[in-house]
């Protein structure tokens, strides 16, 4: 048990996503609804990172509100036999 708790908090939960779109409109499309710093999306939720093909860091921002322990999205993009592949992790850190 106290195995799994440690994994959650510090492993990351993995994720991988299949996208129906070419490899560097996958990527346009993410970048254009990330803002790059924190403080473009002050008075809204907004997603806030850097996307890359071979670097995605993604964390959600809420207004007025803090909480250290809140999940970021750590991964990057693959191109398979005929598929785009978003793979990574939720962590902690």
């Amino acid at each position: 048990m106290l195995r799994r708790i440690f994994q959650d908090v510090f492993g990351g939960i993995p994720v991988r996503f299949t996208i129906a779109y070419p490899l560097q409109e996958s990527i346009d499309r993410l970048q254009s609804r990330t803002k790059k710093r924190p403080f473009r999306g002050l008075f809204e939720p907004s997603a806030v990172g850097r996307v890359s093909e071979r670097k995605v860091r993604l964390q959600e921002v809420m207004p007025f509100f803090g909480n250290s322990f809140k999940p970021v999205f750590r991964g990057k993009f693959r191109q398979e036999a005929n598929a785009v592949i978003l793979e990574g992790k939720f962590t902690r850190f």
